[in-house]
């Protein structure tokens, strides 16, 4: 069975991890678990030792940053003040030692800062790697007892600081940086860029341990969403949320929404604070000038109740984070994919049936405004099923802007007055296959431009076009032909018997 990309899902960690980690060790007080970021031995009988790790891929110097940020977060979340880290850092052949250095520069900065030391770790060179990767190791220890103590139950008020999407969105930001200022306002840009500067959690730890706080979590890959699910997995309690309550910046919903995004399950920033009293730790909070507010409860069911309204629904098991598709967006970028792409589509369930199909043959979607509906919509979702959250899918503000962000694109135009058939083509492995709107299709003057690709699907004389979504089957799959089905099962199994 195929892993999901991104943070490994609830039932394959039970599998694969949580079977083989089992320990009745009495030093032992927190190990591995869900929702369990932080392992904890008693190494004196008063004395706590604590360890929390983080990775991340390395793009910029902010990663190095961000990676220990929130493995100390993990420590302060179990009530221990982190005070060392060691660094395991891989990097390719290819990477100048100018770049280790502004990493391991950036490392001793962020640790200066928070009195913390670096231990060493461990630094390796490897053959054809890509990607420089870092895996952080924070460590504590404590005289107290309040390890033991933290544990989320019944009947707390949950409080949480930072705001939903705030690491995804700044992360988005700033690799969309052109696109994104010609829709929106400089300052929108600016404000949501500098999103993830604030990633350390501990003054707001800090304030809350010292005002009863029964347990905290930290919200990072699966956001506000996934955090609430973890949090009340780890001490198998109910929740009930008010969706409207949970902190989100008007840039965060703006932004998502031109990339089709939930923003309450983007890569996010704060912390869940399970108290007794959540208003009072509300006002505790924001007089050390740490935004807060009271989002919910938790409860003695076994529900996890998201309400919104008059709306009440059940929160699902966490889904990927929406990050994975800007991260899967700069992999598709290293191997040859197909692309479609649709001009001003009008029908939500044509786009959501296309979306699987992209999603079932490794192909990229995208989609030129305007758009007759939502991303959001749930006819999208419906015709999409389960699949569109692993859809890679761009937005583009209309042709020209197409144009200008894929230069080089050998782009095939699918259209009923095209003047030769789709198979009389040889479509390369990463070429773009356009179709227009389902009212009109692609406008002349584009297919005038295009004339020597312009390409259409054989049909009686008397039917004036097939459903959007069969041509983009149709035409999908020849180019897939042509290409050896790179990458694609083609050989089925019965469930029950064997084939002879």
């Amino acid at each position: 069975m195929k892993m999901r990309i991104g943070k490994l899902s609830e039932n394959a960690w039970k599998r694969s991890i949580g079977k083989y980690t089992k320990t009745a060790d009495p030093k032992v007080i927190a190990g591995p678990g869900i929702g369990q970021d932080a392992a904890i031995l008693d190494i004196s009988g008063s004395s706590r030792l604590a360890a929390a790790e983080e990775t991340a891929v390395l793009r910029t110097p902010q990663d190095v940053r961000t990676a220990i940020c929130h493995a100390a977060n993990n420590l302060w979340c179990r009530g221990i003040a982190p005070e060392a880290v060691m660094l395991a850092v891989t990097v390719g052949d290819e990477e100048e030692e100018s770049f280790l250095q502004e990493i391991m520069r950036e490392a001793a900065a962020v640790c200066k800062e928070q009195k913390m030391a670096v231990l060493g770790g461990h630094t390796q060179v490897q053959k054809g790697m890509k990607k420089p990767q870092i895996c952080v190791t924070a460590l504590g220890t404590s005289a107290e007892t309040t390890a033991d103590s933290l544990r989320i139950r019944p009947d707390l008020d949950l409080v949480m600081t930072g705001h939903a999407g705030r690491e995804g969105i700044a992360l988005l930001a700033r690799q969309e940086d052109q696109r994104l200022r010609k829709q929106f306002p400089a300052a929108i840009v600016d404000a949501a860029q500098e999103f993830d500067r604030e990633i350390l959690e501990a003054d707001a730890a800090k304030t809350a341990l010292a005002h009863g706080a029964a347990a905290m979590h930290d919200i990072s890959r699966g956001g506000v969403f996934g955090a609430l699910w973890e949090f009340a997995q780890s001490g198998e309690v109910g929740l009930e949320v008010d969706l409207k309550k949970i902190p989100i910046r008007q840039e965060t919903i703006e932004i998502s929404e031109i990339f089709g995004w939930n923003p309450y399950q983007l890569l996010g920033g704060g912390l869940l604070i399970a108290c007794e009293q959540g208003s009072q730790l509300v006002e505790k909070l924001r007089q050390e000038g740490i935004p807060a507010v009271q989002i919910g409860h938790t409860t003695a069911e076994a529900q996890r109740v998201l309400n919104n309204g008059e709306d009440r629904r059940f929160m699902d098991k966490p889904a990927a984070d929406e990050i994975e598709r800007l991260e899967e967006t700069v992999r598709h970028d290293e191997k040859a994919v197909l692309n479609i792409v649709l001009f001003e589509p009008e029908i939500p369930a044509n786009t959501g049936n296309i979306g699987r199909t992209c999603v079932a043959t490794g192909a990229r979607l995208h989609l030129i405004e305007p758009l007759g509906f939502r991303l959001n919509e749930k006819s999208i979702k419906r015709a999409g099923m389960d699949y569109w959250e692993h859809l890679d899918v761009t937005r583009y503000l209309d042709f020209a802007d197409f144009m200008e962000k894929n230069p080089n694109a050998k782009i095939y135009m699918a259209s009923t007055k095209a003047p030769r058939s789709y198979t009389e083509v040889q479509f390369e492995p990463d070429c773009f296959i356009m179709f227009g709107k389902e009212s009109a299709g692609i406008p002349e003057e584009i297919l005038l431009e295009h004339q020597d690709t312009a390409i259409r699907i054989p049909m009686l004389e008397d039917i004036r076009s097939l459903n959007l979504g069969n041509s983009v089957a149709i035409v999908l799959y020849e180019a897939l032909r042509q290409n050896g089905f790179s990458q694609m099962q083609e050989k089925g199994h019965l469930t029950r018997y064997e084939w002879k």
